[in-house]
């Protein structure tokens, strides 16, 4: 495989906030958030209120969510601006469960993608920033290990990550420095090749990923896998 970086900047690829805030506003989880925030607004007014302060109190509601949520569309974009800086390529995580570990590594060794039985088996689309973060939520039989690889600006969902860590992250802007409040699930697009880089067997509890037990498995520099 020829693995050539993104020749466009990743600030081209970022979607504005108004994208962003259309499609969070189509969520479920979103909507949850509003009248949430809406009936604490509601029950803190302790006198008589007509349709039109209720409808303002509403809006207020609904304002300030908007608001905090350009709030973390400027953290995330942000982060992802210093994280390419200087370069089109950044290191993504994924943790996954496999019943035979070594049979599984020693596959990725001789041909990387996944390939079993003349089967494209891929890694999946959902992959973490940071190794730490990387936890296998999808359940499943066997060990778990983390992948690392290489994903180019190219490869990124970058609507949908940003839409991910504005819902999903922390709403008090005190509680978000250094981003240690954030949604750590970097989105790849479907059918990307990212190029692999090693394998961590032996990984540690979710508080822990990486401890004395864990051993990296490194991988021939043009082995790749799918996101699919």
């Amino acid at each position: 495989m020829s693995w050539k970086a993104c020749s466009v900047y990743v600030s081209d690829r970022i979607p504005k906030f108004d994208l962003v805030w259309d499609m969070i506003k189509g969520t479920g989880i979103w909507h949850e958030k509003v009248e949430e925030e809406f009936a604490s607004r509601l029950e803190a007014k302790d006198f008589e209120r007509g349709e039109g302060e209720i409808a303002g109190i509403r809006r207020d509601a609904e304002d300030d969510m908007k608001s905090q949520a350009e709030i973390h569309y400027n953290l995330v974009v942000n982060f992802i601006t210093a994280s390419f800086e200087r370069k089109n390529e950044i290191p993504v995580y994924r943790c996954i469960r496999v019943k035979d570990v070594d049979d599984f590594i020693a596959r990725l060794r001789r041909t990387g993608m996944g390939v079993y039985k003349g089967v494209l088996k891929g890694i999946g689309i959902y992959w973490a920033w940071d190794i730490d973060y990387a936890v296998n939520y999808w359940g499943g039989e066997g060990k778990e290990i983390i992948i690392e690889a290489v994903a180019r600006c190219e490869d990124i969902d970058f609507l949908s990550t940003i839409v991910s860590f504005v819902i999903f992250s922390k709403e008090k802007e005190e509680e978000c420095e250094g981003l240690d409040c954030r949604e750590n699930e970097i989105r790849i697009k479907k059918g990307s090749k990212l190029r692999l880089v090693a394998v961590y067997r032996d990984v540690g509890t979710e508080d822990e990923r990486i401890d004395e037990n864990t051993k990296k498995v490194e991988m021939e520099r043009d082995r790749v896998v799918y996101a699919n």
